[in-house]
């Protein structure tokens, strides 16, 4: 919990870090017209906001992780579907008729090849 915490965090600082980047970008063109400075400045700028950004895109991904790790050591939402299917029917029906393989992927020859490596000890 601690780390989807400080990921949260750090999400937050990274966010207002971009937003100044995006506005050192601006300024440093600005200046690059006017004259004052060089180009090597606006490049310096665009790189640290590409660098801010990456971060940025980074620690939201791992905001995803650190909040299914905290779920999976709580023990919550990982419950198997025996009673209520995932799709409906129709929907089930529809998507075997769109993915015809001709019998290379028949469920229940799937089923008994993984039962008889079960018995088998693999």
């Amino acid at each position: 919990m601690l780390a989807y915490t400080r990921s949260m965090e750090e999400q937050r600082f990274l966010k207002a870090s971009v937003d100044a980047s995006e506005r050192s970008v601006y300024v440093s063109l600005i200046q690059y017209r006017e004259g004052i400075v060089d180009y090597q400045r606006v490049l310096d700028s665009q790189r640290f906001l590409a660098t801010q950004t990456d971060r940025l895109a980074e620690v939201t991904g791992q905001i995803g992780t650190n909040l299914v790790a905290t779920y999976k050591a709580l023990g919550g939402g990982w419950e198997l579907r025996e009673v209520a299917t995932m799709l409906s029917d129709e929907n089930r029906n529809e998507m075997i008729e769109r993915t015809n393989w001709g019998g290379l992927l028949d469920p229940a020859e799937l089923e008994t090849e993984i039962k008889d490596k079960d018995e088998a000890g693999f």
